[in-house]
């Protein structure tokens, strides 16, 4: 029977031995940047950055060092059946094993799962839609900043505080990974989302243009961060597209 293309999604975690466990971890975390997501037994877990799996590359204390498990990932139920199928037909020796994960799949659950993501999806691009209409009620109140006496507000001091927020949202994005893998995307987009309509109503009663510009920068900043893509919610086929789009 020929594979049907598709069966396999992608690469997943890797048990390496390693005769010394105690500098192992220490040069996957300091040198290449993964995290330490748990340990059990001899073993240490570490993800890497924005993996939606629990752990990217197990360390197993052992007499010597080498590949112990590879593991891939498949496209969804149906599709791991097949291998397992496949497999089983070629006379290849397995077993059922409880993987470890943190973030409970909902695209395995079927009409519940994806009425989920279509809900995570919906909420996130609203949070996208509130930053477009920031910025849109910004260019709307402009000419009337600039007419009012008291602002002093010349148009390269408006066009100066037109770029703090875009400022603040490129700071944001280059945090936005690192908060998020301490701290787990939930939080991030709920404080974020607190933190960005704080500010914004700040940002309305603002008594003067120097409380106004800090606090379009602190939107940006909050808006990019609580941004990052909600793709361990999402249903593998239009991941990309929820993503991205």
């Amino acid at each position: 029977m020929t594979p049907p293309l598709g069966d396999v999604a992608h690469l997943g975690h890797v048990e390496l031995l390693t005769p010394d466990p105690d500098r192992s971890p220490w040069f996957f975390t300091t040198i290449l940047g993964l995290t330490e997501n748990g340990r059990s037994g001899d073993s240490v877990h570490l993800r890497t950055w924005d993996d939606y799996e629990h752990h990217s590359l197990t360390l197993t204390a052992h007499s010597t060092s080498g590949i112990r498990r590879t593991a891939l990932r498949a496209a969804g139920a149906e599709a791991l059946h097949r291998r397992v199928e496949e497999a089983e037909a070629a006379g290849l020796p397995g077993r059922w094993a409880d993987a470890m994960s943190s973030i409970p799949t909902p695209r395995a659950a079927g009409s519940r799962g994806r009425a989920l993501a279509v809900l995570v999806v919906a909420l996130c691009w609203t949070v996208v839609l509130f930053d477009g209409l920031d910025l849109f009620i910004y260019g709307a109140v402009l000419p009337g900043m600039l007419g009012d006496p008291d602002l002093g507000l010349s148009p390269g001091r408006a066009g100066d505080l037109g770029s703090y927020a875009t400022f603040g949202m490129l700071l944001g994005a280059l945090s936005a990974g690192i908060v998020t893998d301490r701290i787990g995307r939930k939080k991030v987009i709920i404080g974020c989302t607190t933190v960005f309509s704080l500010v914004s109503a700040v940002c309305a009663m603002a008594p003067g243009l120097g409380v106004f510009g800090v606090a379009r920068f602190v939107a940006g900043s909050a808006w990019a961060v609580c941004c990052p893509p909600p793709s361990p919610w999402s249903p593998n086929t239009p991941r990309a597209a929820a993503a991205t789009s």
